[in-house]
């Protein structure tokens, strides 16, 4: 996984994880308000996005609903300070296809461990003979 979009309400932390993995060889674009990411969102432009749960005007589920019309490949991970959303999330993985949740905050290693084990999951279903 190479180009990551990031989008988080929080500035800091959506700046502090671009810089991150940046710096770990990945393209990162950020959007701070969730509405202007899926207005922007092309289909196959990102092999991953990381998104906050809880942000003002439409939450991280609703906009990953909306992006998985337009890219329903793209991979999720959810990154979320607020620990009673992990249970909505959980009942939710099967229809949005979440392939992980994070608790914020998270160290850039500790998330680029979680990406590249999730890049070598996906790898491995693709690699499964049918």
């Amino acid at each position: 996984m190479e180009r990551l979009l990031i989008v988080d309400d929080e500035h800091d932390v959506a700046d502090a994880l671009k810089a991150g993995l940046q710096m770990r060889g990945f393209a990162v674009d950020v959007y701070y308000d969730p509405i202007k990411a899926l207005a922007n969102f092309k289909p196959g432009a990102y092999d991953l996005v990381i998104s906050d749960i809880k942000m003002p005007r439409m939450n991280g589920f609703e906009m990953v609903y909306e992006l998985k019309k337009v890219d329903a490949d793209v991979q999720v991970i959810f990154l979320t300070g607020y620990v009673d959303l992990m249970k909505e999330v959980n009942k939710l993985f099967t229809r949005l296809n979440v392939r992980e949740v994070i608790q914020k905050p998270i160290g850039i290693q500790q998330l680029v461990e979680r990406i590249n084990r999730l890049q070598v999951g996906i790898k491995a279903k693709v690699e499964e003979p049918k």
